[in-house]
């Protein structure tokens, strides 16, 4: 189960993200779940803080392209010097989501 990530109004948040194509997977007045993929993020009435989410996907291109036309990018698609393809927006509490996923034939960095 997720840590959930206050925010002032749930409800908007969790139709924002239905909005982007994520399911509400489950919705009270004082919390929400939504998830894309086998990924779920949380919601919980409160103040919101700063945040920053990294949700790993099968297509990250895909995803691109139908959320292109719903929201302004904080980061369009671009590879990463670590081996990622991603694209990062910020949702209507200012949370930025970065979605990705590994590049092809390119291996991980070694810690």
């Amino acid at each position: 189960m997720p840590t959930p990530i206050p925010v002032p109004d749930v409800k908007a948040t969790a139709d924002w993200y239905a909005a982007l194509g994520f399911a509400i997977t489950r919705a009270d007045a004082s919390s929400a779940h939504v998830a894309l993929g086998r990924g779920e993020v949380a919601f919980t009435a409160g103040e919101a803080g700063e945040v920053d989410l990294f949700v790993s996907v099968e297509n990250v291109e895909a995803l691109h392209g139908r959320m292109t036309d719903l929201i302004d990018m904080a980061a369009d698609l671009h590879d990463t010097e670590y081996g990622m393809r991603q694209f990062a927006i910020r949702d209507l509490n200012g949370l930025l989501i970065t979605f990705g996923q590994p590049i092809a034939g390119r291996r991980e960095p070694q810690l």
